[in-house]
């Protein structure tokens, strides 16, 4: 069972590894955060972010994703158990925003795709021997880098460099 644990890890800190890229894609491409010291573009205020009735901000969401990206690439890539303890933070985090109407579906692409990657690896993990576990984080892995997952990253992305 030696070889099915290190297969279990390794699909594990690739998917970790899959979701941080992922992130990446749905952060805004506003140059990052300032720290201190720069006012915004001409001195204007900016607007409130978006935010929907009962749920958490997007554009707050996105911003705590894109340290998580961070995190996720920092944890020991043979602490499993810290693995999905990440992976289980930024679903959660994602399965609480109600993001406005123009990104909903995007999001929800997004939010059920981390959700199936998070419990598939558990599944995997909770059972290194069962063949359709280590198949559905196969199909969950796929799932990161299809097409509608692809576009609906684009879509996110570019919803928040416009309006975060």
């Amino acid at each position: 069972m030696r070889t099915r644990q290190t297969i279990t890890r390794t699909t594990a800190v690739t998917a970790g590894a899959l979701l941080t890229f992922a992130l990446a894609a749905c952060g805004g491409s506003d140059g990052g955060s300032s720290d201190g010291g720069s006012s915004p573009e001409d001195g204007a205020a900016s607007e409130p972010a978006p935010q929907a009735e009962g749920g958490g901000d997007i554009c707050e969401a996105t911003t705590i994703l894109e340290d998580m990206s961070t995190t996720m690439a920092d944890v020991d890539p043979t602490d499993l158990q810290a693995t999905l303890d990440q992976l289980e933070e930024l679903t959660t985090t994602v399965e609480g925003v109600e993001p406005p109407a123009e990104v909903a579906d995007d999001w929800d692409t997004l939010a059920t795709t981390f959700r199936d990657m998070t419990d598939s690896l558990q599944a995997a993990v909770d059972d290194p021997a069962d063949a359709d576990a280590m198949s559905d984080v196969n199909d969950a892995m796929a799932a990161l880098t299809d097409e509608e997952f692809q576009t609906a990253g684009q879509n996110i992305s570019a919803y928040t460099a416009e309006n975060c």
